[in-house]
């Protein structure tokens, strides 16, 4: 029960292992770790399974994905968290049947093969067709697993309001981006947006009309970020976040700009006590390379502060932050522009 030292001997094989980019024996290291660390860090805790699912994923491992999935439900079941425990046990359940579909379409196959040899061929021409019935019976099963697991994975990573990406999604999109950024040296520019006052704008219409309101600004902004090809998903609540690559400072700048002044114009009207109002939006900028970053959580809060400037300056505008090592210090300034 030295916890400690056997952390310490799992995360020296996981150090190998990595080394050699072997993802197959990795995966259990990582299911192990994630279990030492289920009793004292739960969020660490799920990190650890998440990459042991990543890496399954990655390699087609499917019954170590199977596996893992029941284990990850298993914990969070501990947890009292039934509904995401059974999110995981319905993978779980899914894959497997999927490899047992596999397993007796390939058993059948033999058979079939075996049939073909057998000198006897009209006595068992009924028996073949049989088979190939079965054999194409199996394959349409197995199709038929795998679309429906490919659109689960899709509402998995998909925001049920606005069909855009969640924030599960954009988690593992910006890290997949971060391992990627040694070998990438374009400035990006890292946008957290809030719609002002929108709590006033649901207490007016009601939630069924701010769910509306909603989907128009995602659908806005969408037609920006389609025609640029950046990314954008929703944070949670009525943030969302925006990715763009290969952009400038005032680029970056213009972006933001253009993006308030666009929602603005939706002329989403409510009334705020006696005054009227429309929706706007208020958009916190990070700015660099990902290198100038420490790390994702770095960019994320660099981001944020911005916002809170922005929010606290009036909203209805951006606050960008430069972050560039190799920007002069006299451009490394926040500028606010009211939309």
């Amino acid at each position: 029960e030295n916890y400690c030292k056997a952390e310490e001997w799992f995360d020296s094989a996981l150090s190998r292992l990595e080394s050699v980019n072997n993802k197959f024996y990795a995966i259990d290291v990582l299911v192990n770790i994630a279990r030492l660390q289920f009793g004292k860090n739960i969020e660490k805790s799920n990190k650890y399974f998440e990459k042991a699912i990543q890496y399954a994923e990655k390699i087609n491992a499917r019954k170590k994905l199977s596996e893992v999935y029941r284990i990850v439900s298993e914990h969070y079941e501990i947890l009292g968290d039934y509904k995401v425990s059974l999110k995981y046990f319905k993978k779980h359940f899914h894959v497997n049947e999927e490899l047992r579909t596999l397993n007796i379409g390939n058993k059948l196959e033999l058979l079939n093969i075996q049939v073909e040899h057998i000198e006897e061929k009209e006595k068992f021409d009924k028996m073949k067709k049989l088979l190939k019935f079965e054999i194409e019976n199996q394959k349409n099963e197995l199709e038929n697993i795998r679309r429906t697991n490919k659109n689960l994975e899709k509402k998995a990573y998909e925001d049920e309001l606005t069909s855009i990406p969640n924030r599960r999604y954009i988690n593992c999109y910006l890290n997949k981006k971060w391992e990627k950024h040694l070998s990438f040296h374009e400035t990006i520019a890292f946008f957290i947006i809030d719609i002002d006052n929108f709590k006033k704008y649901n207490d007016y219409w009601g939630h069924a009309q701010g769910d509306e309101c909603l989907k128009e600004v995602v659908n806005c902004i969408k037609k920006i970020q389609t025609k640029r090809k950046d990314f954008i998903g929703r944070y949670g609540g009525e943030e969302f976040v925006y990715y763009a690559e290969s952009i400038n400072y005032d680029q970056a700048l213009e972006l933001g700009n253009l993006i308030g002044r666009e929602v603005k114009k939706l002329n989403l009207e409510y009334m705020d006590g006696n005054k009227k109002s429309v929706v706007t939006i208020s958009l916190g900028g990070a700015l660099g390379k990902l290198s100038d970053f420490v790390n994702i959580i770095n960019m994320i809060e660099t981001a944020d502060k911005e916002l809170y400037k922005a929010k606290n300056n009036g909203r209805n505008r951006t606050n960008l932050k430069s972050i560039s090592k190799k920007i002069h210090m006299d451009e490394k300034r926040i500028m606010v522009l009211k939309q």
